[in-house]
């Protein structure tokens, strides 16, 4: 529903900047019949400062950190292309303008308590460049280790969550085929 209301409102959007530039137009032809120079430059600077202040705010938007987190399974194939090992792959990518450290990743339960998971195991912290992305592989010797806990437990897990050196926390819904994987 977000994406929905995210590409209605740009929609809008665009629309309004169409019938802005088309008043705009309809304003300079009006002035340029009575000759009013004072008023076309009036109306230029104002649209020179919005311009300018828009452009500002579109910088500072673009500093901040953006992270994007996507769940897969990934399998490991040898020459034979038969698959030996069962993998969850957790692909954090940076698509903001600046370098992230990423301490720490886990589970986060309906209750809204955090799973970390052992950072040592997962070379953390890593850091992740500007337009660039890293892997974190969720094993089989770490999915035995999630189905010893309690049913109940397993069946809470909501999102996977990922924090970083500033102390954000991203989430990401985990899709229900990794779901019932972890699960069953």
């Amino acid at each position: 529903m977000d994406r929905f209301l995210r590409k209605c409102l740009q929609l809008l959007k665009y629309v309004a900047l169409i019938i802005a530039g088309g008043l705009y137009i309809w304003v300079i032809i009006i002035l340029l019949e009575d000759g009013n120079w004072v008023g076309i430059s009036a109306i230029t600077t104002m649209l020179l400062a919005i311009a300018a202040f828009w452009n500002i705010s579109r910088d500072i938007k673009r500093g901040q950190p953006n992270i994007k987190i996507a769940i897969k399974h990934a399998y490991q194939f040898f020459e034979d292309d038969t698959p030996t090992q069962h993998f969850i792959c957790v692909d954090v990518s940076n698509r903001g303008q600046q370098r992230i450290r990423i301490n720490s990743f886990g589970f986060i339960f309906s209750d809204g308590k955090l799973g970390l998971l052992n950072n040592a195991e997962f070379d953390l912290p890593r850091y992740v460049e500007p337009q660039d992305s890293i892997q974190l592989f969720y094993t089989e010797e770490h999915i035995k280790k999630f189905r010893e806990k309690d049913l109940e437990t397993k069946k809470n897990v909501k999102f996977l969550h990922v924090s970083d050196s500033v102390g954000r926390v991203y989430k990401c819904k985990i899709p229900r085929s990794i779901k019932r994987f972890l699960i069953d």
